[in-house]
């Protein structure tokens, strides 16, 4: 879900001076290209010895690029979100390179980091990831996720592009010569894409660009099935990856109030990418529940001043409990939606019953009874008729937030 390009969008607008920064870290990547292209043309190298250069290539790269990002971005303040970082990511690390996961676009063998996990100050809804394994995530983003298991899904996805060696492919597929390559995308990531790189590139008389065509989907797409892969064997509920990308991509298109989400700057969520992630989740017999990784999509009870529990699906308001028992009757029917709702029925499938019962699916969620009408001062027939109502808008809602609804 989150560019690799999105990195440098960030660290070009970043108050450091950009050109001395880029310059240390691209000279770094000549070095460590020469020292690899030794290791390459030495015909006496094994293959593993050949793979543990190239892993050390990605340490040593990643490495000086993350002194110069330590460089410009501070530390957050927030002690407790960067512990819960770093707790997750742990985790999520010791599972990657325990794992041979598959790689649908990179390096497929098992390439082992020491992932380093750091929260930085900022309002961007933003995280990014560099060789070697050094993940960066903003406090906006860490404010903006809903649930552990978001958080873990946007990390999985991160530790995807390091383990799946992505850079380093994307180079070698762009100019098919690392040591030209690799400090081009260096070069990118920490000025802001092709249309800053340019003078560097006049001034060394290169003329290739690192950004190509296409190969940012494949390796976005890539790291969702990696992070998948990575949580389906982890503790969190690999749900989190797919909606976070629902909700950024839809507060990015049609929420005024949120003019720049970072995360997306270069490479939207497309319908084929998130549609690519639920097809490998039903392949892997993963169900998609929303309602356990979210707030947004999630039916609650919530007890009220006046004594009343009230049944909301998000923000918004489906019916009031009152009454002995309202308490469980209200959690009893929150669980009840939460399971229908997750199974991505259609408005249709919503109907009453003269008794005062809500179905959906032909099975019971809701019923009201006089004692929830008196306290909403309605009668029983027109209370009951307002809670359809609600879920059926909610269940537009629902359809509208997420790209399996659409």
């Amino acid at each position: 879900m989150i560019s690799l390009l999105a990195a440098a969008l960030v660290l070009g607008s970043s108050s450091s001076t950009p050109e001395s920064r880029v310059d240390r870290v691209v000279d770094a990547a000549w070095a460590a290209s020469d020292q690899i292209a030794q290791v390459k043309d030495d015909p006496t190298a094994t293959a593993e010895k050949k793979h543990q250069a190239e892993l050390q290539d990605d340490r040593e790269i990643g490495k000086k690029a993350a002194a110069e990002v330590d460089k410009s971005e501070k530390p957050s303040d927030d002690k407790v979100s960067t512990e819960r970082v770093q707790r997750i990511g742990k985790v999520l690390a010791t599972l990657a390179n325990q794992l041979h996961t598959i790689a649908s676009y990179g390096d497929g063998r098992l390439n082992t980091f020491d992932y380093q996990f750091k929260l930085i100050k900022g309002k961007d809804v933003n995280a990014f990831s560099l060789p070697g394994g050094y993940i960066y995530v903003y406090d906006g983003l860490v404010s903006y996720i809903e649930s552990d298991d978001e958080l873990a899904g946007i990390l999985a996805h991160e530790i995807s592009h390091a383990k799946f060696r992505h850079i380093a492919t994307i180079t070698h597929q762009q100019a098919n010569l690392d040591k030209i390559a690799l400090p081009l995308v260096l070069l990118s990531i920490l000025t802001g894409g092709a249309a800053a790189i340019m003078p560097a590139l006049t001034t060394r008389g290169l003329l290739q660009t690192a950004e190509g065509s296409g190969w940012s989907v494949q390796a976005e797409t890539a790291a969702d099935f990696g992070g998948l892969q990575i949580l389906e064997k982890s503790q969190w509920n690999a749900t989190g990856l797919l909606t976070t990308m629902e909700r950024l991509a839809t507060d990015e298109r049609f929420n005024p109030l949120i003019k720049d989400l970072g995360i997306f700057r270069t490479h939207p969520p497309s319908r084929e990418r998130a549609e690519a992630l639920i097809q490998r989740m039903g392949e892997a017999n993963i169900p998609i529940q929303r309602s356990k990784v979210t707030t947004s999509f999630r039916a609650t009870a919530l007890p009220q001043p006046d004594g009343t529990i009230e049944l909301k699906f998000g923000k918004a308001h489906l019916v009031s409990f009152a009454g002995v028992g309202a308490d469980a009757r209200a959690q009893t029917a929150a669980d009840r939606l939460n399971e229908f709702f997750d199974s991505s029925p259609g408005i249709f499938q919503v109907s009453s019953s003269a008794d005062g019962w809500v179905y959906g699916r032909s099975r019971p969620l809701i019923k009201v009874t006089p004692d929830d009408a008196i306290a909403a001062k309605t009668t029983l027939t027109s209370l009951q008729g307002a809670a359809v109502a609600n879920i059926k808008r909610s269940l537009y809602t629902l359809g509208y937030k997420t790209w399996e609804g659409q």
